[in-house]
């Protein structure tokens, strides 16, 4: 009573990631590890440059314009305080904490408003921290793993670095342009 056409009776595989040697799943994880953190730094810098441009603003307002209009006073205290939780949640985000992943969505869609640069950059930007990879990276087992795992490390590639290099070389003839 044998049929070659059933099925075979093996068990099927399970994989459970936890189950994993530390280091394997951290270099799994390690690029999109990286791209987060590359995301927490440019919020960190945004919320910096809000928060100055926002004081020093407030305090130019201020001394120049003798007849204060709250709603202009106002206006800059909002957008220094938008730099300040910008800057708290790109510090979470650098941390990987969970609820921080949720602030950096909401500030990657308000970049989306600011065409054509913004919405690039947060599109792509909203992709990583909606990604499956990026809801693992936020739990408390993967911070374990970065714990355990202090000795992996990620490493750009030559490419990536002439990139940047190319991009900032761009923009300082951009801004060289602009003074001449």
């Amino acid at each position: 009573s044998f049929n070659p056409y059933t099925a075979p009776l093996a068990e099927p595989e399970t994989f459970h990631p936890f189950t994993q040697d530390d280091t394997l799943i951290r270099r799994e994880f390690i690029d999109c590890e990286a791209n987060i953190r590359s995301i927490a730094s440019v919020l960190i810098f945004g919320g910096v440059v809000l928060m100055v441009c926002g004081v020093d603003s407030l305090f130019l307002f201020g001394a120049t314009v003798s007849n204060s209009d709250l709603a202009s006073e106002l206006a800059l205290l909002v957008l220094t305080m938008l730099g300040f939780i910008q800057l708290v949640v790109g510090h979470s985000v650098l941390r990987f904490r969970p609820r921080a992943r949720i602030g950096a969505i909401i500030f990657c869609v308000l970049w989306l408003l600011f065409f054509p640069v913004g919405t690039i950059f947060g599109g792509a930007c909203l992709w990583y921290l909606v990604r499956p990879a990026a809801t693992y990276v936020f739990t408390k087992e993967y911070n374990d793993v970065i714990l355990k795992t202090p000795h992996v490390r990620f490493q750009s590639s030559a490419v990536s670095w002439g990139i940047l290099a190319l991009a900032l070389l761009s923009m300082l003839g951009l801004f060289a342009l602009l003074l001449l």
